[in-house]
């Protein structure tokens, strides 16, 4: 184990997924002792050949029908942290020597082809894949309800349910944070089209609930350009 100042490095949260994914990990292995030369066939198999963007996804599902959803998720996610030596020590602490020996092995060999098909596909397992939408009308409150199913490229689902003005929250919260990503460098993470489709759907919401809203900012574009042009050159 680390010193108390290197553990708090370490959220809370990662320390009780570590505990948690280590004794599923050793659970499975100590069921089938073939289990770990078939995980290291499969990754093998997968990672040793060209990338392509969906080279991570076929890996997850088939390490997803050896070892189970949360297994599978947890494996690949120490094998993509295969050079954070001190989380590393944390997983160490908790497997029996035998274990670690393996997965130090499967670090070495394939921790860095593991990042590197995260990277290609661009996603993680919590990554949004699908988002399914449904407005609906209460008829008992009066309201209206967006309700978004959203699925993960890890098969895991979420539902949330909220109100118009909530989910307008939610949007403007979303586009907050992506505005604190610096333009250079992550040009190619930005689809062009994504970003025309958003701006229009955007334009078409401010015209149907506030049109007050785009007139003022049309009035204050023209009052802009005025007076500039009115100052000497």
């Amino acid at each position: 184990m680390g010193t108390a100042e290197q553990q708090d490095r370490i959220s809370a949260e990662e320390l009780r997924t570590i505990v948690e994914g280590t004794a599923a990990l050793e659970t499975l292995f100590e069921q089938d002792e073939t289990l770990m030369d078939d995980v290291e066939e499969i990754l093998a198999e997968y990672v040793l050949s060209d990338l392509d963007d969906e080279t991570w996804y076929r890996l997850y599902q088939a390490l997803q029908l050896y070892l189970g959803e949360p297994e599978a998720n947890y494996f690949l996610l120490v094998l993509e942290r295969h050079e954070e030596g001190e989380y590393l020590g944390h997983v160490r602490s908790h497997l029996r020597p035998e274990t670690w020996r393996w997965l130090r092995r499967m670090l070495a060999l394939y921790g860095a082809a593991v990042e590197e098909a995260g990277r290609v596909a661009g996603m993680n397992p919590k990554s949004w894949k699908v988002v399914n939408r449904q407005a609906n009308f209460d008829t008992v409150t009066g309201r209206w309800q967006i309700v978004l199913n959203i699925h993960t490229y890890g098969g895991d689902s979420l539902m949330l349910e909220e109100t118009p003005g909530s989910a307008l929250v939610l949007v403007n919260a979303i586009l907050d944070t992506l505005n604190t990503l610096p333009p250079e460098g992550t040009e190619d993470l930005v689809n062009e089209n994504l970003v025309r489709n958003f701006l229009n759907q955007a334009l078409t919401f401010a015209s149907l609930y506030a049109p007050e809203v785009l007139r003022q900012g049309a009035e204050e574009t023209d009052a802009a350009e005025g007076e500039g042009e009115g100052r000497p050159s």
